[in-house]
């Protein structure tokens, strides 16, 4: 999900309000600290904005975007008290929602991720990304209906939107509805031939078919696209311990990790190759 940073966005609107010049200074050095992609250097300037800053609106979407940029910096308890106060300065602002929301989600707090995802829709009805959020949320909560109707929620709004499209094959994948999930997944590999996680996807669902030869050539097609996909890795350890192949599957769940695969996706496989 992606983190919205608007610093550029606000500029010129800011620089009207009668900022004194070394804020305005600031205000610059931070936007060009993000374009380089320099976070330590944009947060260490925005901190200093932060300080100049009287006008409220301004400070609360200011916390925001200071959250995002250290998370970014992988400072998650300080993102987390970024978000907080720029709630507490502004209940009404949606991206702090929004982005609170998927931070939540990254350390597991998911009731609390609930909460500001159903927030940030009392703020802004039917908008995409926040069912997308809350669709994740319900998958990782094993309430896969909840998903499911997010989703198509989403596609209702949107028909091509992509992310729902692949997320509800994976849902209806998880219901048992295989055919329904066999048929999407064969389209969206028409319309995007590169994508790594399609092939992964149609793994998994062969997998389940168990139509295992077929599901390890889709999986190699998603590691050839992308040899640093965690997740195919893991779906490949899982398709040949199904198989019977444990020493072949452990090793691949040993790369997944490598790669930074939570062992949570499948604690009971990762168990088994300890």
């Amino acid at each position: 999900m992606k983190q919205t940073i608007i610093l550029l966005t606000l500029l010129f609107s800011f620089a009207s309000k009668g900022w004194a010049q070394n804020a305005q200074d600031l205000f610059q050095l931070v936007n060009n600290c993000l374009n380089k992609e320099d976070y330590s250097c944009a947060e260490d300037n925005l901190k200093k904005l932060i300080k100049l800053e009287k006008d409220k609106e301004n400070l609360a979407i200011f916390y925001s975007n200071l959250g995002t940029i250290q998370r970014r910096l992988n400072k998650k308890e300080e993102a987390l008290s970024s978000y907080n106060k720029s709630i507490e300065i502004d209940s009404t602002l949606l991206m702090t929602f929004q982005n609170r929301a998927t931070l939540y989600v990254t350390i597991d707090e998911l009731n609390k991720a609930l909460s500001d995802v159903n927030k940030a829709m009392e703020l802004s009805p039917n908008n995409q990304d926040i069912l997308l959020t809350r669709a994740n949320i319900n998958q990782k909560q094993e309430k896969p209906e909840l998903a499911k109707a997010d989703l198509e929620q989403v596609l209702n709004i949107d028909p091509g939107n992509f992310f729902a499209k692949a997320n509800l094959v994976n849902v209806k994948s998880k219901l048992g509805q295989l055919d329904e999930a066999w048929t999407d997944i064969n389209k969206l590999i028409e319309e995007r031939p590169q994508e790594s996680q399609l092939y992964n996807n149609k793994a998994d669902i062969l997998m389940k078919m168990k139509k295992f030869d077929e599901a390890i050539i889709n999986v190699d097609k998603a590691i050839e696209i992308d040899k640093k996909y965690a997740v195919a890795y893991l779906t490949k350890g899982e398709i040949l311990y199904e198989m019977g192949k444990k020493e072949e599957a452990c090793k691949l769940l040993q790369k997944a990790l490598e790669l930074g695969i939570d062992t949570k996706r499948n604690i009971e496989l990762f168990d088994k190759c300890k």
